[in-house]
């Protein structure tokens, strides 16, 4: 929980400093939301039982 805090606060503060505006903000939030529902995909379909075909 922490770590979260801590880039959170890493993001605001760059935000701050490079005088951007509420819309750059809103795209760093959502491209940082899309990283773990990727990443959560990803281990699923490496937990995936092998399909295999019986004759």
């Amino acid at each position: 929980m922490w770590l979260t805090n801590i880039s959170v606060q890493v993001c605001l503060v760059l935000i701050w400093l490079t005088g951007s505006d509420y819309n750059t903000l809103l795209t760093i939030a959502s491209e940082m939301i899309l990283v773990p529902y990727f990443l959560v995909g990803a281990y699923l379909l490496k937990l995936r039982p092998a399909r295999h075909t019986m004759r």
